[in-house]
């Protein structure tokens, strides 16, 4: 029996109107074989077969989920190409982006490699550096967007599945040939994240940088030129056994290849002093002995962070 719907009832959303970006990913399943899912197929698409090109076709339809058109393929000799194609009342319709899908042995290592104009990248994976046997894709992207104080020095370079773990760190090296200016090796994760820090076994030269990761994702080079920045200085009481439970502390943040704490400290009353950095916690604090004779006090602030970059800031306190 047919009746009019109730307030808050009603047809579910079709989930070919939800907006996708457009775009292949591969996620590797058992044996030979990968699932392979397409995002960007036009609007009334049907009849979609999706899958990869080489030395012969893999193509085999897909279904449509929340994330788009998936299917499973068995990868094929020399694939170098995703494939997408269907029908609209328009006509038929394709898409193709050439992908570079590399095998990886758990028993073996493997060097996977890419270019992008005068940008070159290499991600080396050491031997049982995966926990099974898989497949890895690398992409050329263009050149990465990056927040105020970042200078992109190369193109950006993406290895997948980005979620896949590793049993044993990779190493990625990046060069830009040509270039004569110091850059530092980032690691998108959710935002740019420096790899440039000693702590990292990581190096960094004119035009090329190298790093030792964990993880998989986008990877590019950037040249650092901003400060870091410095939050207001405050008088605190920590939690301590000493004979002293007043500190001075203040939070201090960088973007780019993050602080040195060998040069970032406080100096009282023009007298430098010993200073302890959290990284953790991105604090600075000065903690003394005993607590500073009372009246009032000049401070500054000075943060380095690896680039060199300083910034300085100044004030007053006062001890009662």
């Amino acid at each position: 029996m047919l009746r009019p719907a109730r307030s808050g009832e009603g047809f579910p959303s079709r989930v070919s109107r939800r907006r996708l970006a457009h775009g292949f990913d591969v996620m590797p399943v058992d044996g030979p074989f990968v699932r392979v899912r397409y995002s960007g197929a036009p609007a009334g698409a049907r009849e979609v077969m999706v899958g990869l090109d080489g030395q012969s076709s893999a193509l085999r339809p897909a279904s449509l989920d929340a994330n788009g058109w998936t299917t499973v393929v068995r990868v094929p000799l020399g694939a170098s190409t995703f494939v997408a194609k269907g029908r609209t009342a328009a006509g038929p319709w394709e898409d193709r982006k050439p992908v570079r899908i590399v095998p990886v042995s758990w028993q073996k290592g493997a060097v996977l490699s890419a270019a992008c104009d005068s940008s070159s990248f290499a991600l080396i994976v050491p031997e049982h550096g995966v926990f099974a046997s898989t497949y890895l894709v690398v992409d050329t992207l263009a050149r990465p967007n990056a927040p105020a104080g970042l200078d992109p020095r190369s193109a950006a370079f993406e290895v997948g599945p980005a979620l896949l773990p590793l049993l044993k760190p990779a190493h990625v090296e990046l060069r830009q040939s040509g270039s004569k200016r110091k850059g530092e090796l980032y690691r998108w994760r959710g935002g740019w994240v420096s790899l440039g820090s000693p702590s990292d076994d990581s190096e960094a030269g004119g035009g090329e940088a190298a790093a030792t990761v964990r993880g998989l994702r986008r990877f590019a080079m950037f040249e650092d030129e901003g400060a870091p920045h410095i939050g207001p200085t405050r008088t605190i009481r920590i939690q301590t056994q000493a004979p002293n439970r007043w500190a001075l502390h203040c939070s201090v943040t960088d973007r780019g290849p993050g602080i040195d704490p060998s040069r970032t400290h406080f100096e009282i009353d023009g007298r430098r002093v010993p200073s302890e950095w959290d990284p953790e916690h991105g604090t600075l604090r000065w903690r003394p002995l005993h607590l500073p004779a009372a009246g009032t006090h000049a401070c500054v602030v000075v943060a380095v962070d690896r680039a060199g970059h300083e910034t300085r800031t100044s004030g007053r306190f006062v001890v009662r």
